[in-house]
């Protein structure tokens, strides 16, 4: 009996009958599978990982961006305080040298004519105030919103956390400024015609109260209270002053404004 064996298929004889055998290639086949879903796995992680740095660059480059933003607002808003604060110190030193001339004429025995009348010209001491409104938006965004994490310098935020805390002294001590001209202003209105301070000694003859005489001495220490709460005030604003342009070098050195 003659068997015709199938072209390049192995077979076994079993008594008279041969049986062909299978051949599997499944285990080339699962590998090359598996080489390509790793493969297809890793560029796809590769494909996040790198999404993510650019993402990261992104908003750091973002975050630096909005740094010097703030910063140069935060410039631009010292560099307006330290304008006011210069004009306010200004104006001040005339109020000061008024109000020792308005103390010195309160407290003579005797004041004539002529020096009730140059103290009517003075009252503008007591009744003009200048202070300093502070420019605090940029200081405002940076604490309210977060944004005070953008800056990097540990320096400058420690300078800039400073500054605001003494603008909150500061506004402390103009609320005193201003309760103790509003009683000058309360006893000036007693005794002397504020109109003729007003209109800067333009009316003619400034009428005077018949209680005049026995209030010089209660309006001399209420110009000297004036007096010591504008000094104490010019003398924070001095070294407020002072913090704000050195605040603006360390940020300027900082950020590469020089």
């Amino acid at each position: 009996m003659h068997f015709h064996a199938q072209a390049n298929i192995p077979f076994i004889i079993l008594g008279h009958k041969s049986i062909p055998m299978e051949v599997h290639h499944h285990t080339h086949t699962d590998r090359s599978k598996l080489k390509h879903y790793l493969f297809e796995f890793f560029m796809l992680f590769l494909a996040v990982f790198a999404g993510s740095v650019a993402e990261y660059q992104l908003e750091h480059i973002n975050e630096h961006s909005h740094e010097k933003e703030y910063m140069e607002s935060m410039v631009k808003d010292l560099k307006s305080d330290a304008s006011d604060m210069r004009q306010t110190l200004a104006f001040d030193a005339r109020k000061l040298k008024g109000l020792d001339s308005m103390i010195n004429i309160l407290s003579t025995p005797t004041i004539s004519v002529t020096e009730i009348t140059h103290m009517h010209k003075l009252g503008w001491a007591i009744l003009v105030n200048y202070p300093v409104s502070f420019s605090t938006g940029t200081l405002t965004q940076l604490k309210y919103s977060g944004s005070l994490r953008l800056v990097r310098n540990q320096a400058v935020v420690d300078s800039i956390m400073s500054y605001d805390s003494n603008i909150t002294q500061i506004d402390g001590q103009r609320k005193g400024y201003s309760e103790y001209t509003k009683e000058g202003i309360d006893k000036m209105s007693e005794m002397m015609d504020l109109r003729y301070i007003v209109a800067d000694g333009k009316i003619p003859g400034p009428k005077i109260s018949a209680s005049f005489a026995a209030n010089t001495f209660s309006l001399a220490n209420k110009a000297a209270l004036i007096k010591g709460v504008v000094s104490s005030y010019d003398n924070m604003l001095k070294q407020q002053l002072q913090h704000a342009d050195l605040l603006i070098k360390l940020i300027d050195k900082e950020y590469g404004r020089e």
